[in-house]
């Protein structure tokens, strides 16, 4: 399933596929920014120059922002683009009034130039460190959670382009940070960092095993304890079947080179013997290796359910074995750099361009993000949930007090949760026996939010015949919970979506980047998600 985070590493690894151009492309590329650098120079270099020399701060940041103007005016000029950017950051950099200036030419930069992201993140890092260092008071919290959701970007950054040790060194520094600010991910940061440590010392080490055996082939254990590494810690089994060779381990040699050729061509027979091996290795994994593991056999029993469709033991074991890994699978930490069974990533389907109902939306880097403001603001999500569900959304709202929420569908109706709404007076749920999120069962006061903090919302929407029990969960505590007749739930037609139960993201009247939904997925309890665009196959409920 493609997403956010692998648009991001696709992104992150263009510059990789530039260094393998032939040489004519790549010198053409180089012809291309020196006659971008020479335009700039003839129309802004004089006033550049003049300006940087001086003392005046409101000068420098003055033309920053109109170098910024010039630059997205110059969106199908990627190379003139980028310069205008770089020597706009260059100006806003020199002072703490332009340093969202400098933000804004480096995330557009990043957003616009493929090749770009890499040196753009350090910059927006480095620059919201500072901010972070001069923040006091109350202002620290929110300088704080810009800093970390910077790192962020940096460690997938760092992490795509395969430096682990540079992804090690900006997690450390974003669970630091987080803790200290009392950040709601902070765990999840923190068993991030532990993966990325592991997988740290497990590169070193299969680096270290790469020479040995270079140097002496012969050493068995050696061989193994590679191979090993490559196979379960590295899940990279085409490389462990590089090492195999006279490895003198009978299941080695015997499954890893049936699992390094492509799942499509796992004959039908050989998947469940592959499947419970994959089983046996997640057994003895570390932690971070074990959903890796797991997710390999799953893959495997899956297959062999679509190939053996007789109805006799051998498949009602695999789909007893299926489920079961399944289930292992689930109980998992969720920082595993890995899909957790069950789980839908909803930005990942999210078009802004064909979803946007109220308002305008777009792709921001990490999420999706408001674009214009609007009365009802609204982004269709196109799932829909038939049956109970889970709902987990991450956003931070930038400035101001409006309403942030999320539609949710229950049974055959539906309801919105508002948060923050009326100015920050109320949160709740809309409508419950004709009666508004400010005044009825579910009603929160005051429903204040905290700007430029990372909030996690989590919702659980629980289906019993006509009955229903909504539960809601704000950055980790205990919110609001309703229980009553699904009938008792109405869905305003100022809500409303163009396909009856979806789910949507709702954002009233705010302006541009002013709310930022960094993540939204979803687990189905019972029933099933309709897929309300793609042909994909249905997600099932959780095991």
């Amino acid at each position: 399933m493609k997403g956010p985070k692998m648009d991001r590493i696709t992104t992150v690894l263009f510059w990789a596929f530039l260094a393998v151009l032939p040489a004519p492309l790549v010198a053409a590329e180089a012809d291309k920014a020196a006659e971008a650098a020479s335009v700039f120079d003839s129309v802004w270099g004089a006033e550049f120059k003049r300006i940087k020399a001086t003392r005046d701060a409101k000068d420098d940041l003055d033309l920053a922002l109109r170098l910024v103007v010039a630059a997205k005016r110059a969106a199908n000029q990627p190379e003139y683009l980028a310069v205008l950017c770089e020597k706009a950051y260059e100006l806003a950099a020199l002072n703490q009034a332009g340093y969202p200036t400098a933000i804004q030419a480096m995330e557009f930069l990043a957003e616009s130039v493929p090749d770009k992201v890499a040196s753009c993140d350090e910059r927006i890092a480095e620059i919201r460190q500072k901010q972070f260092d001069a923040a006091r008071g109350a202002d620290r919290q929110g300088a704080g959670a810009d800093l970390v959701e910077a790192l962020l970007e940096l460690i997938d950054t760092r992490e795509a382009a395969g430096a682990t040790a540079e992804a090690v060194a900006a997690c450390r520094k974003a669970t630091a940070v987080a803790g200290a600010i009392k950040d709601p991910r902070w765990e999840v940061i923190e068993a991030r960092l532990k993966m990325l440590e592991q997988a740290l010392r497990t590169a070193r080490e299969i680096e270290d095993l790469k020479k040995q055996l270079g140097q002496d082939p012969s050493k068995a254990p050696a061989r193994q304890r590679l191979i090993r590494l490559l196979l379960v810690d590295a899940d990279d089994p085409v490389e462990a079947a590089k090492w195999v060779e006279g490895v003198g381990d009978a299941a080695l040699a015997k499954y890893v080179p049936a699992a390094a050729k492509p799942l499509a061509e796992a004959p039908e027979l050989a998947c469940p013997e592959l499947g419970d091996w994959y089983r046996q290795l997640a057994d003895t994994a570390a932690a971070g290796a074990k959903a890796a593991m797991l997710n390999r056999a799953i893959a495997y029993y899956e297959r062999f359910l679509e190939l053996h469709q007789a109805d006799d033991m051998d498949r009602t074991k695999a789909k007893a074995v299926l489920a079961k890994s399944e289930a292992d699978l689930a109980k998992l930490p969720t920082a595993a750099p890995v899909k957790t069974v069950g789980w839908i990533d909803l930005l990942a389907k999210v078009d802004p361009k064909k979803d946007a109902v109220g308002g305008q939306w777009r792709r921001f880097r990490r999420g999706v993000a408001t674009a214009a403001p609007s009365d009802y603001g609204r982004l269709m999500i196109p799932v829909a949930p038939k049956g109970s569900y889970e709902l987990q959304v991450s956003f931070v709202r930038n400035a101001g007090d409006h309403t942030v929420g999320v539609i949710l569908p229950v049974g055959g109706t539906g309801v919105v949760l508002y948060l923050s709404g009326w100015h920050g007076a109320a949160s709740g749920l809309e409508m419950i026996d004709g009666k508004d999120a400010s005044q009825n069962a579910s009603t929160v006061r005051p429903g204040t939010l905290q700007n430029r903090r990372a909030h996690v919302l989590s919702v659980k929407v629980l289906l019993k015949g006509d009955q229903a029990e909504i539960n809601v969960g704000l950055d980790g505590q205990a919110y609001t919970r309703w229980r009553g007749a699904q009938l008792s739930l109405r869905l305003m037609e100022t809500w409303a979506l163009p396909q009856a139960g979806a789910l949507g993201l709702i954002a009233h009247n705010c302006p541009d980047r002013v709310v930022v939904f960094r993540e939204a997925r979803l687990r189905m309890l019972s029933g099933e998600a309709k897929m309300l665009r793609q042909t994909e196959k249905p997600a099932p409920a959780a095991k």
